[in-house]
């Protein structure tokens, strides 16, 4: 399956258990997949995250783009995520005034 219908089914299936609230607290935060492929040669996957803190659960993901960073990446996971009035937080990284606003 290609990785990003499977994240769309995936956020299309959790919206049906999870409903936000604006006390809701949501990490947005970086990671990354060292280790994933057979081929060492290949760089690892840097993938941004959104939990629900309190459920200890993903809401959604996004793989960063080769020659890219959470900058850019961030924008796109809360685009597609309806977390409006939530408090979110994120690292020093994806604390930008072109996120946050």
């Amino acid at each position: 399956m290609v990785p990003k219908v499977l994240e769309e089914n995936y956020q299309n299936w959790i919206k049906r258990f999870i409903t936000l609230k604006e006390v809701d607290i949501i990490s947005i935060d970086e990671k990354t997949i060292k280790g994933a492929s057979k081929d060492l040669a290949e760089e690892s996957i840097h993938i941004v995250s959104a939990c629900l803190c309190e459920e200890g659960i993903s809401l959604g993901q996004v793989k960063v783009e080769d020659k890219s960073n959470e900058i850019t990446a961030a924008p796109k996971l809360i685009k597609v995520l309806d977390i409006e009035g939530c408090i979110v937080t994120a690292d020093g990284m994806g604390f930008q005034k072109k996120i946050s606003s």
